[in-house]
């Protein structure tokens, strides 16, 4: 995986200034930024915090930060559809495919996507092989995928 050299050492306030640009929060909660700089890093992490704790911003500000899309898998569609709009309603290009999608929206956000035509920071997937696009996509040197399914639900 090719990484961006200027995020080779990611610093607390570049993450900082990200999450105040994009969501308008100054501090970090408490874990927040040792995710976020491990996500930045390309180290596996664990991040266990409470509903409503900040863990999407875990890897949703390392994705802004970034110069390539990332793709998160999460088995709720409901959720990727908040996570979605949340991020469109902050100026953050995302995207979703799932299976309420009809082939045509699947196959042109899959080909956008491919083609770099929607330049989204995050797209949303509900399983790695969703519409065919994961695996093609995240063999690109650019791309990054985080699987957000939890055994724990």
């Amino acid at each position: 995986m090719t990484k961006n050299p200027a995020m080779a050492a990611p610093t607390p306030e570049a993450l900082r200034q990200a999450i105040e640009k994009y969501w308008g929060f100054r501090e970090f909660r408490p874990l927040q930024i040792e995710a976020m700089t491990a996500e930045l890093e390309g180290r596996d992490s664990l991040v266990v915090m409470p509903t409503g704790g900040g863990k999407s911003l875990c890897y949703q500000a390392p994705a802004v930060l970034r110069e390539e899309t990332t793709v998160v898998v999460s088995p709720l569609i409901a959720l990727m559809k908040d996570q979605v709009d949340s991020l469109r309603s902050c100026g953050i290009a995302a995207t979703q495919i799932d299976s309420s999608m009809s082939s045509a929206e699947r196959a042109g956000c899959e080909f956008d996507l491919m083609n770099r035509r929607d330049q989204a920071s995050l797209c949303f997937a509900r399983t790695i092989g969703d519409a065919g696009i994961c695996a093609p996509f995240a063999a690109r040197p650019s791309a990054h995928v985080r699987d957000r399914r939890s055994p724990l639900h």
